[in-house]
C-alpha cells in the first residue's frame, strides 16, 4: 500500500508531465514548434541511406545514396511520394552534395566533380556523368556540397581531406592561395578558372547563400579534445571571402584549433555545441512565420536534431540566434543529412541516413496559415555587387554601410589592376582604422598587394606623426602564408 502523502506526490508529479507533454508538439517522434506539421514524404522502401538531397526546377525532390541518385516523385500532388524513378546508378561512392541547373545535375562523387545531363526530361540520366574537376570524394571529410553563387560561379564545400592545393587557385586574384584544411573553391562559369574563397575548416558538409548573397556554413568540433581547455564545439559560420577559420589538419596540426579571438581569423556567429554538422539553407520563401524569413537550417546528425539560426546585421557581418527547431524524442532513427526549402510550396524537407542508418524525407509545414503565404519570397538585390562609376561615386556612396564598405574592399582587391592607384589609396585610409574587425581584415589585404614604392607612397600621405600604416605591413610580413595573400 502506498502512503497517502506518497501517493499525493506522484499524482502531482503526473499531472505536470500529462500537462507538459499535452503543450508539446509532438508528432512522429519529433518535437516542433506549435503550429508546424511534419509528415513522412517518403520512407526507407524508396530510398535507404540517404547521403544529401536537392529539389529541380520543378521542386521534384532528389535524393542521393551509395551508388543511386532517384526522383522521389508526388504525382497526386498530396504531399506524399508514390513514385521512385533511378536517375543513375551512380556514382559508386555515394554524391555527398546534389545541384539542379535546367537539365544539368551538378554532383561530387566518383572522384570529382560531375555533372550528368537529362535533355528530354524522362528524370533519366542521357548517358555517363561528365567530370568538371578532379578532387577527393567518397570519404567523410572530402568533397562535399555545391551552389552557384549570385556571381554566377559554382562553389564547393570540400572537407579538410579533401586534398585542395594551390593549383585551386589558378586565378591571380583568389582570395586564397595556400589553402589549408577545409575550404570552399568556386569556379567560373565556363570552368576555365579556380579560386578557393575561404579555407581553415574542418568538416563543413553543407552551406547556403542568404538574401544578401552571403555564404554561411556549419562546420564540426574538435571531437577528439572533449575535455580539454582547446575543446571547440560546432559552430555556425559567415564564409568571408579570404577568411581562415581557425582549422590547421592535416598540413599544420591534428587537433588544435585556432581560438577565435586570433586578429586574422572570422569568429563563428553562433556556437552549437557538440554534434555533426550536415544540412544547411535559408529560409527564402514567407510560408512559415516572419521570424523564420531569411533564418539559416542547420542539420545535426549525431543528436537528430535541426536548429534555426535568425540572422541580424552586426557591423559588416552578423550575429545569430539559434533555437533548437526539430528535435527526435523517439526511437525512430532520425539521423537528419540534409535541409532544403520546397521552392513553390515553402516546405522545409529533410532527408535521413548516413553511415548505413535508415533513409527517409519528411515534409514540415505551418499549418496556421495555409495558403495565405504560399509565394516565393524575392530575394533581395546581393549587397556584394558593386557599381564602378567613378572614384568619388564609389568611394563617397553608401561608406557608412559597414557591409557596403567590406565588400567594396573585396571588389577593389579582385580587380585591383583594373583601379586608379588613387583610389586605392583613398579607400585604404578610410578604412584601414576602421572599428569592425572583417573591414581592417579586407584593408590589409588590399594593403599586401601593393610593392614597396607604393607602401612607401601611402605612408607619405598618413596624417600625423604616428606611422600607423606600418602595423599593416607588419601584420602582411607576419602571415605570407595565410589569408592576407
Amino acid at each position: 500500500m502506498i502512503p497517502t502523502g506518497r501517493l499525493l506526490v506522484i499524482c502531482l508529479s503526473f499531472s505536470v508531465l500529462t500537462t507538459k507533454l499535452v503543450g508539446e508538439n509532438i508528432q512522429l517522434g519529433l518535437r516542433l514548434p506549435e503550429g508546424f506539421e511534419v509528415y513522412e514524404y517518403a520512407n526507407h522502401e524508396y530510398a535507404n541511406d540517404i547521403y544529401t538531397m536537392t529539389t529541380d526546377s520543378k521542386g521534384q525532390i532528389t535524393v542521393a545514396g551509395h551508388g543511386y541518385i532517384r526522383m522521389l516523385v508526388d504525382r497526386d500532388k498530396n504531399g506524399q511520394a508514390d513514385q521512385v524513378i533511378q536517375f543513375s546508378n551512380g556514382p559508386l561512392d555515394g554524391a555527398m552534395g546534389l545541384l539542379w541547373e535546367n537539365n544539368t545535375l551538378f554532383f561530387t562523387g566518383d572522384g570529382g566533380l560531375h555533372c550528368y545531363r537529362d535533355e528530354n526530361g524522362d528524370l533519366h540520366a542521357d548517358g555517363p556523368a561528365k567530370q568538371l574537376a578532379d578532387m577527393k570524394t567518397g570519404g567523410e571529410h572530402s568533397a562535399h556540397a555545391i551552389r552557384r553563387g549570385p556571381d554566377g560561379w559554382l562553389y564547393v564545400l570540400c572537407g579538410n581531406m579533401t586534398g585542395i592545393d594551390d593549383s585551386f587557385a589558378s586565378d591571380t586574384r583568389s582570395p586564397i592561395t595556400r589553402p589549408v584544411a577545409g575550404c570552399v573553391v568556386r569556379f567560373s562559369p565556363d570552368f576555365t578558372k579556380k579560386e578557393i574563397v575561404a579555407d581553415g575548416f574542418r568538416n563543413a558538409y553543407d552551406m547556403d547563400f542568404n538574401f544578401n548573397g552571403d555564404l554561411f556554413t556549419y562546420d564540426s568540433d574538435n571531437e577528439r579534445c572533449v575535455g580539454l581547455p582547446w575543446y571547440e564545439p560546432t559552430r555556425f559560420y559567415h564564409v568571408i571571402p579570404g577568411s581562415h577559420d581557425g582549422w590547421r589538419s592535416p598540413q599544420k596540426a591534428h587537433f588544435w584549433r585556432m581560438p577565435p579571438y586570433f586578429p586574422d581569423l572570422v569568429k563563428p556567429l553562433t556556437p552549437l555545441g557538440r554534434g555533426s554538422p550536415t544540412g544547411v539553407t535559408c529560409y527564402q520563401h514567407q510560408q512559415f512565420p516572419p521570424q523564420y524569413h531569411g533564418a539559416m537550417f542547420l542539420a545535426d546528425w549525431t543528436f537528430g536534431r535541426v536548429y534555426a539560426v535568425s540572422l541580424k546585421q552586426s557591423g559588416s557581418s552578423y550575429k545569430g540566434e539559434s533555437h533548437v527547431f526539430i528535435q527526435a524524442i523517439g526511437s525512430n532513427g532520425f539521423a537528419p543529412t540534409d535541409v532544403v526549402v520546397h521552392p513553390q510550396s515553402g516546405d522545409l524537407y529533410v532527408s535521413t541516413g548516413g553511415r548505413g542508418t535508415r533513409g527517409a524525407v519528411y515534409r514540415i509545414r505551418y499549418t496556421r496559415n495555409t495558403g495565405q503565404n504560399e509565394k516565393s519570397v524575392r530575394p533581395k538585390t546581393p549587397s556584394r555587387t558593386v557599381s564602378i562609376g567613378g572614384p568619388s561615386s564609389l568611394l563617397m556612396a553608401n561608406m557608412t554601410d559597414p557591409f557596403h564598405i567590406r565588400k567594396t574592399l573585396h571588389w577593389f582587391r579582385k580587380h585591383y589592376e583594373q583601379i586608379p592607384p588613387q583610389d586605392i589609396e583613398t579607400l585604404i585610409l578610410k578604412t584601414w582604422d576602421h572599428p569592425d574587425r572583417y573591414i581592417r581584415q579586407a584593408c590589409t589585404a588590399l594593403i599586401a598587394l601593393m610593392n614597396g614604392s607604393q607602401l612607401d607612397h601611402l605612408r607619405t600621405l598618413c596624417v600625423g606623426p604616428s606611422q600607423e600604416l606600418t602595423l599593416f605591413q607588419g601584420i602582411v610580413n607576419l602571415f605570407p602564408d595565410e589569408t592576407l595573400k
